[in-house]
């Protein structure tokens, strides 16, 4: 009977194909590589699966599928099972003779996988013939290898949303009883929220009563409100004498309006008013809750801009959902400068349609032309009876360098025609955390009022984020519009180490460097400190592949920078697209977000027969109405292969919806193979993805390769 034994003296084994196995797609369904109890998916042409936190605890069984009667098993070899994950890989090994090896399952004990939680597995079986070490069998499945459940969680949060009233009452937050737990452990619980106000570390000593208990810290309402309209984050470090683990990282969404559609990390400083972290900062929409909303019912966010003419309109998003919920829609509006925006959901179920009241945020981009110096500010955008901005003389592109702050700045303001000479105008200049400084004029027959903030007082908000307007002191509590400035924030860019940089419009991360993971570099800047908690965020328009990691600022941080490796998986997952990096530090009396950094992600094929796709008119996917797009290399096609194009409108979304469809038959391989998507299909300002299968004629076998476009205007 056949058996699988370990290996010591581990094989060396062909290079897997990028995401695809080597057997024909027929054989796929029949032949399958398993986990017992996985939750099994397929995308394109390989399979997956997900093994969770419990069958990891017992331990899992690899279902090992019998080979007998296929028809490409030789009549006598060898069989090699490897599991691959990050840095490691275990093979098993057994002989079959006459074409027989008629499968068996293969226990993995769960203290042998433990150290490969939150990891990806690869489980490639190969059949070799004896004496050579060329596949003729070779399956391929992944299996996502679940992290322990332990996240925290907060109390009254509902699909980690923390509504507005539990944040103005306080929470608990709770954290599971972790692997190991012991009397005298110490738990340390970071709460990160986008201000300092808002962030929080407790320290929790286990005692005895407590060992295999959940661990409960009261969170009050002061801790949890400043984080409002944004996201906080949650994870903790268990400090014991025999090392330090770090528990899995949770992010709760906290509201300060539950009854009006909300914008998520965004800086309020007033009604409706808020400041974007930069340029690139994706925006968060979050819809509410709507009474009587019914299941099965489609609901629609849109989006238009008030500024300039003419009025450019956008359509966010459309879901179906369950029942009343809420739900969050990203999007990145392409404009410069400063802008009002108006919004709206609408949900149409099968007996009513509800429309929510028509809501407007004022959005100020610090990387932009400050508010009173738009061209042509209509009138309507200054509400009755409010003032022009202030305007600070030394700031340049959104912000005021720190020798302008030592210096001492100069405001100016237009004079407000209807006050009478003499009326006493304070200044206000609010940062992130510390108290507002302030600083006073009288007006005079200048049709100016200026005032001097001296560099003692502007220097009390270094590495801040600014707000300033004044305020008339007659009783009327008149106040100007806000201006948004850096005050010196120092914000070194995030490095990739291994990505191309002068390839592009961003920095290339090539295929090569994707599967073996990146370094990513933070140079020591004079806005870090030893002591301030870095948290790194990794992602992209990728379903997967995010990570957060928090990390303390040290000495040797200080002289040498801090590397952060990323693992293959969270790369992987960005082949083809676009990835983001950016962080923020949280430090004593401040907050600091460093820039969003953007990288390319080199595409990979699903087949060795199919190269990229690439557009024509553009190394970068935006186009300008139709696009044309092109198989790059199609000499590798054959008479009679057919390519098959398809264009998905909602490629973010779980909905995919495929709104265009041609089919192409190649007569000349010597020629490329175009196609011409309609500009009706690219008409919004959302990602369209073009696939292309490549069908053989010789054997019927497909390929799949993407891209995505945007359209400009």
């Amino acid at each position: 009977m056949n058996a699988l034994t370990k290996l010591l003296n581990v094989h060396s084994l062909p290079e897997r194909p990028k995401a695809t196995a080597t057997h024909k797609p027929s054989v796929v369904e029949e032949v399958l590589l398993d986990v017992e109890g996985a939750h099994h998916g397929q995308t394109f042409n390989f399979r997956y699966g997900e093994v969770t936190a419990d069958h990891l605890k017992r331990g899992i069984s690899i279902i090992v599928p019998p080979l007998t009667g296929h028809p490409f098993l030789p009549k006598e070899g060898i069989i090699i099972l490897a599991l691959s994950f990050d840095s490691e890989q275990w093979q098993f090994s057994t002989e079959f003779v006459d074409g027989i090896y008629e499968g068996e399952k293969l226990f993995i004990a769960p203290e042998q996988l433990a150290p490969f939680a939150g990891q990806v597995m690869a489980a490639d079986l190969y059949a070799f013939e004896l004496g050579s070490w060329v596949p003729w069998i070779w399956i391929t499945t992944f299996f996502e290898l679940a992290l322990p459940n332990h996240m925290a969680r907060m109390a009254g949060a509902i699909n980690s949303v923390i509504d507005a009233q539990v944040a103005a009452r306080g929470s608990v937050l709770l954290i599971p009883p972790y692997d190991g737990m012991k009397y005298g452990d110490d738990v340390m619980i970071y709460l990160l929220g986008q201000q300092s106000e808002g962030s929080h570390v407790f320290r929790v000593t286990v005692e005895q009563s407590a060992v295999g208990q959940a661990i409960s810290v009261p969170v009050p309402a002061k801790f949890l409100q400043p984080s409002g309209n944004s996201t906080i984050t949650v994870f903790y470090r268990v400090v014991a004498a025999d090392g330090t683990t770090q528990g899995p990282l949770g992010t709760f969404f906290v509201e300060r309006d539950s009854g009006a559609l909300v914008v998520a990390d965004a800086v309020f400083t007033g009604p409706r008013l808020f400041s974007e972290l930069s340029e690139e900062t994706r925006v968060l929409f979050t819809v509410p809750q709507s009474v009587g909303q019914q299941a099965g019912a489609d609901q629609t966010l849109f989006l238009w801009e008030e500024l300039g003419s003419p009025r450019r309109d956008y359509l966010l998003e459309t879901r179906s959902l369950d029942g009343p919920t809420k739900w969050s829609s990203a999007f990145l509006p392409k404009f410069s400068g400063n802008s009002v925006f108006t919004t709206t959901w609408i949900t149409a179920g099968a007996d009513a349609v509800w429309a929510a009241e028509v809501d407007q945020v004022t959005v100020i981009r610090m990387n932009s032309p400050l508010r009173g110096s738009l061209p042509d500010q209509p009138p309507a955008l200054v509400e009755p009876g409010s003032l022009e901005a202030p305007t600070v003389l030394e700031a340049i592109e959104g912000g005021v360098s720190e020798e302008a702050i030592s210096a001492g700045l100069t405001v100016s303001a237009p004079r407000p025609a209807h006050l009478p000479n003499g009326s006493y105008l304070s200044l206000l200049l609010k940062g992130y955390t510390a108290a507002t400084q302030g600083v006073g004029a009288l007006t005079t027959d200048d049709a100016m009022v200026t005032w001097k903030v001296p560099g003692e007082m502007a220097s009390r908000l270094l590495n801040q984020v600014v707000s300033l307007y004044y305020v008339v002191q007659d009783g009327s509590d008149m106040r100007s519009e806000y201006t948004v400035l850096d005050f010196a924030v120092k914000r070194p860019p995030l490095q990739v180490l291994e990505a191309e940089y002068n390839s592009g419009d961003f920095p290339l991360i090539s295929v090569e460097a994707a599967t073996v993971g990146v370094s990513v570099f933070l140079a020591p800047a004079p806005g870090l400190n030893p002591g301030d908690v870095v948290t790194f965020y990794w992602g992209g328009s990728a379903g997967k592949g995010h990570r957060v990691t928090s990390i303390p600022w040290t000495y040797e941080h200080q002289a040498n920078g801090l590397t952060v490796q990323i693992p293959p998986r969270d790369v992987i997952a960005h082949l083809g697209g676009q990835v983001v990096a950016s962080y923020t530090v949280l430090a004593l009396g401040r907050v600091l977000d460093g820039p969003v950094s953007r990288f390319d992600v080199q595409p990979t094929v699903e087949s060795v027969d199919v190269m990229p796709l690439t557009h024509v008119e553009s190394a970068v996917w935006w186009v300008r109405g139709q696009a044309l797009i092109t198989l790059s290399k199609p000499w590798s096609l054959g008479i009679g292969d057919r390519v098959i194009w398809f264009a998905d409108t909602s490629p973010e979304t779980a909905l995919s919806i495929v709104a265009w469809r041609v089919e192409q038959v190649v007569s000349d391989p010597s020629q490329p193979v175009r196609v011409v998507i309609p500009a009706s299909l690219v008409n919004y300002r959302q990602p369209v993805e073009v696939r292309a299968f490549v069908v053989r004629a010789r054997d019927q076998e497909a390929s799949f390769t993407s891209t995505r476009l945007v359209r400009l205007e």
